[in-house]
């Protein structure tokens, strides 16, 4: 488990299929950055949000890759550690198209959108 303090100066990476598979330079460099800045990065292992079957009209099917990782999200949500992403289209995902799909309360704060961070 993680201190107080050692939340406070955490983040969990979420992992979006372009960025980690196509600019994996671009994911070091900013782990590096923030460690730098004296940010611990915990980075979430890589699955499918689903964006691209939201995008064609797999609504089903987005919703249940949705629901899946939403749970994932939770998971983690749960340490009380920022989910931060890279990709502005993946984190609106999970902003606007899974807090749609799924409702708000099962969705997790992620990258930055109702949990204030970073943290002062």
């Amino acid at each position: 488990m993680l201190t107080e303090k050692q939340r406070a100066n955490s983040v969990v990476l979420v992992q979006d299929a372009f960025t980690t598979h196509f600019e994996a330079t671009l994911v070091m460099d900013i782990i590096e950055l923030l460690t730098r800045l004296e940010i611990r990065v915990l980075v979430m292992p890589f699955s499918a949000n689903g964006k691209p079957l939201h995008v064609q009209g797999f609504l089903g099917a987005f919703e249940r890759t949705a629901r899946q990782q939403a749970k994932r999200l939770a998971t983690l949500a749960r340490f009380e550690v920022p989910l931060v992403g890279i990709d502005p289209a993946m984190t609106l995902t999970y902003r606007q198209e899974y807090v749609k799909a799924l409702g708000q309360d099962a969705v997790p704060p992620c990258c930055c959108s109702r949990n204030g961070w970073p943290r002062t």
